[in-house]
């Protein structure tokens, strides 16, 4: 599979094309550029072939330890934190390293006990969708128990000390039953409760760190949405976010509002006849929101959404599987949302692919490469109601560290309980044609790439043999990057080449 080309090169010579590749081999394409200095032309040869994706075991989880797929892993240094079931079966917070060793329970939530409609503990009970880290600090949520029985948000120390609650919801007015995980933003803690607020139907709210500042910035009424399980994605001062029910036609929305509360927006109703049930996390990039919606009677969806809520595009329909294997080409049913970077989206589905075990997926952002990167492999039933297979089956939520995708699967794995995974992605280092050319100043060139991805820039002056001289060491971010070789004019020939670190 060709999707990551991991490094290009080309030259440049005046008056004349000099190629590249001094022999073109088989998938390296050249482009032909004219530079602004009319004697002077451009010959772009990528000519590295595409690196093939890494997939890793990284842990297969024993039956006692089972996973909560509904989580997306966290990575701080070479550690993973993550959600297990826990002694009382009322959760846990464990780590391990990327290696897969030192596996190890860091909180184990205690038991509750039953008081009326809800049951009720000191701690939280069922911690859901993943920790956030900020230093040697870990903040969540629990979805139940507390002193009222509608959940907590909490902090705790990376090495398991230091646990304090932070909020103990009660219901009304400020929400209960937290599904998902925190975003921070500056130094405040913001989250979503699937139901309570003023009308029942679940809340926007923000929290300092130390547990002051609790404020409901939106109750839901169920016109506007309802049912917020999903996480918040914070963009330039806005927060976006989903309901899974609520709107106009009661199938989910996508909504914005400001830090503070204010400027709230429904930016789509869903209609329930095309698509329904917006539920995990956005992709905000410049002007366009990103998302998956679960589907139902018709099919999942990778949208696009202006963040004005004026345009809508489908950009990847799912197709419908086999209704006897079960398995098709894409996958099918996405429960996990997105991630994304440098014009690539990220995803997963629980089901469908070749083995009817659910894939990993990336497109890019305007649409086009669909692409499936993993296929998981098909389970066998031993018998005990499990279902092993060698990597792991219904993929869930993904997070995306540097070129690393890391999840966590439902079912899978030696005892067909889960798995933890990476998928390591060769860099996609691009260049921009309109970008590159000869000035008084050089030869420039710009570049675009994965975000926080570090890229040398390297020139030579032949090619047979070469002899690649480091210019420079940059780091791509979120826009173009722009290098210029102030040295060009210097050569009668100039080769260059980007190599990802």
């Amino acid at each position: 599979m060709k999707l990551f080309a991991k490094d290009f090169s080309f030259g440049i010579a005046s008056g004349l094309f000099t190629p590249a590749c001094s022999a073109r081999p088989a998938g390296c394409s050249r482009r032909k550029l004219k530079s602004a200095a009319a004697s002077l032309f451009a010959i772009i040869s990528f000519c590295a072939a595409s690196q093939a994706q890494t997939f890793t075991l990284v842990y297969s989880f024993p039956t006692y330890a089972r996973p909560g797929w509904y989580d997306r892993p966290l990575l701080l240094g070479q550690t993973l934190y993550a959600f297990g079931p826990g002694t009382h079966n009322r959760g846990s917070i464990f780590r391990v390293n990327t290696d897969g060793t030192g596996y190890t329970t860091i909180k184990d939530f205690p038991p509750t006990v039953s008081s009326g409609t809800s049951s009720t503990n000191s701690d939280g009970a069922d911690p859901m969708g993943g920790v956030i880290g900020s230093g040697d600090s870990l903040y969540g949520t629990c979805a139940f128990g507390g002193l009222y029985g509608f959940g907590t948000v909490y902090s705790l120390k990376t090495n398991g000390t230091g646990f304090t609650v932070l909020k103990h919801f009660a219901g009304a007015p400020d929400g209960k039953d937290p599904y998902c995980e925190l975003l921070m933003v500056g130094n405040v803690l913001y989250g979503t409760t699937a139901a309570g607020g003023s009308f029942g139907k679940g809340t926007v709210f923000q929290i300092n760190p130390d547990g002051s500042g609790f404020n409901i910035l939106k109750s839901f009424a169920g016109s506007d949405g309802m049912l917020p399980l999903g996480p918040l994605t914070w963009s330039d001062g806005v927060l976006y976010g989903t309901t899974l029910q609520g709107g106009a036609s009661l199938s989910g929305t996508v909504f914005s509002l400001l830090t503070d509360g204010g400027g709230f927006a429904t930016l789509k109703e869903f209609d329930g006849q095309q698509t329904g049930g917006p539920r995990y996390s956005l992709v905000v990039s410049g002007s366009w929101i990103y998302g998956t919606t679960e589907g139902g009677p018709s099919p999942s969806l990778v949208y696009q959404l202006s963040t004005d809520g004026t345009q809508f595009n489908v950009l990847k329909a799912f197709s419908p599987v086999d209704p006897v294997s079960y398995t098709n080409v894409d996958g099918s049913g996405t429960q996990s949302g997105l991630v994304g970077s440098g014009g690539t989206l990220f995803g997963s589905t629980r089901a469908g692919g070749s083995y009817a075990s659910g894939v990993l997926f990336a497109m890019q952002m305007d649409g086009s490469g669909y692409t499936v990167l993993k296929h998981f492999s098909a389970m066998t039933n031993n018998g005990s109601g499990n279902y092993p297979n060698s990597d792991g089956a219904e993929p869930g939520r993904l997070s995306l560290a540097g070129s690393t995708l890391y999840g966590l699967t439902k079912y899978g794995g030696a005892a067909g309980v889960g798995t933890l995974l990476s998928l390591n992605i060769a860099p996609r280092i691009q260049l921009l044609s309109p970008g590159a050319g000869a000035g008084a100043n050089g030869f420039s060139f710009d570049m675009i790439g994965f975000s926080n991805q570090v890229v040398s820039v390297q020139a030579s002056a032949k090619l047979a043999p070469p002899a690649w001289l480091p210019l420079a060491t940059n780091t791509i971010g979120g826009s173009p990057l722009r290098f210029t070789d102030l040295d060009a004019t210097n050569y009668p020939h100039r080769f260059y080449r980007l190599e990802a670190q």
